[in-house]
């Protein structure tokens, strides 16, 4: 039996298998370009526990938003400030407290929005699978994301990826097609 890779206790019940993906961005005269390779298949657990928390804070999104929301509250109270004391003759200056107003306006909308949308995409879920994508999202806030100056990024290997075609992985996990195709066929393979 595996450990959890949260909080590192023996009883990892549920189990994954991703293909890592290794993406280096390279940015030059022309822009930003990508050279990805494909890594190791790993094998993680994540005990039940740390899957119904993170299930919880999914489903009461309250105190989620509410850290989200500490730092657009300052911006607007900024903002506020801004458009009542700020006066110049400069239109660039007045333009200040309107525009931090609306940032947070719609950054706090963005977010109680997104947050709102995945809690009633996980209420319709079955309980086993809305602890299993639970569990999968705790996983990739664990998982390593840089291995050096690689960008790392995982593929589940399980039945939801078996079934998509060569251009649904690529556009799924911004895969480039060479990679797409390799990633399909490893994960075909397992």
């Amino acid at each position: 039996m595996s450990k959890c890779i949260c909080c590192g206790s023996e009883t990892g019940q549920l189990h994954f298998r991703a293909l890592e993906v290794k993406t280096l961005h390279i940015r030059g005269m022309k822009g930003e370009s990508r050279i990805q390779a494909l890594g190791e298949i790993r094998d993680w657990s994540v005990c039940s526990a740390c899957a119904m928390e993170r299930l919880n804070q999914i489903l009461l999104p309250g105190w989620s938003i509410v850290r989200h929301m500490i730092p657009l509250l300052f911006l607007l109270l900024a903002g506020t400030v801004a458009c009542i004391w700020l006066r110049s003759d400069k239109a660039m200056i007045n333009l200040l407290g309107p525009a931090a107003v609306f940032c947070a306006l719609a950054a706090g909308t963005s977010t109680m929005r997104r947050k709102l949308i995945q809690r009633n995409r996980y209420r319709v879920l079955p309980h086993r699978e809305a602890m299993r994508q639970a569990a999968w999202l705790r996983l990739m806030d664990r998982a390593p994301k840089k291995c050096g100056e690689n960008d790392l990024t995982y593929i589940p290997v399980d039945d939801s990826v078996q079934g998509m075609t060569v251009q649904q992985l690529m556009q799924e996990y911004r895969l480039l097609p060479a990679i797409a195709k390799q990633a399909f066929q490893r994960i075909k393979e397992e």
